[in-house]
């Protein structure tokens, strides 16, 4: 007796292959591929690929694509700018002039304002170090009178100094 082959379904077959065909046109679409170009890849017309583009399935899965490949990128940027920033200084220092030149052709014009953002961010403190009070330069002596007692009293008493600093109001709430 001869056994009968299970019929596919073609409804699952045809969702397959649009699930495939949608991935791969987002694909072509975030490398910035032309209508034309994906249409001949895909092996269909240019019209055909700008209906898949329109409907909002596509639409979620390029959203969803453009966000994880942008997910890479923003993880390895920090890395990227300073290593940049690293062979830069090595070769503006460098004994060679065609180093040199070739450090602020290729760096600093594309890239310069990026750069200066993100040395006027870097911390002048070298690594491993921890800054516990900022800089007393611009107290005034009465500040820096304030500052003693307080941890005069840290030092002495904590329950002390809780109670004080809970009573004695501050000049912002006198106003």
């Amino acid at each position: 007796m001869r056994r009968l082959k299970k019929k596919r379904s073609t409804k699952t077959i045809m969702r397959l292959r649009m699930e495939s065909r949608r991935r791969r046109l987002a694909r072509m679409m975030f490398l910035d591929w032309s209508t034309e170009r994906c249409a001949r890849a895909l092996h269909c017309s240019p019209d055909t690929v700008r209906d898949i583009a329109a409907t909002p399935e596509f639409q979620q899965l390029l959203s969803q694509y453009e966000g994880d490949a942008m997910a890479v990128v923003d993880r390895a940027m920090p890395h990227l700018l300073l290593a940049s920033i690293e062979s830069l200084h090595r070769n503006l220092t460098s004994h060679d002039w065609k180093a040199r030149d070739a450090a602020i052709e290729k760096i600093m014009l594309p890239h310069g304002r990026v750069l200066e953002r993100l040395l006027s961010q870097r911390s002048t403190d070298p690594p491993g170090t921890v800054r516990m009070l900022p800089p007393m330069d611009d107290l005034t002596d009465e500040m820096r009178e304030k500052a003693r007692e307080l941890l005069r009293m840290v030092r002495h008493t904590r329950p002390a100094l809780i109670d004080k600093i809970q009573q004695e109001p501050r000049e912002d709430d006198r106003d």
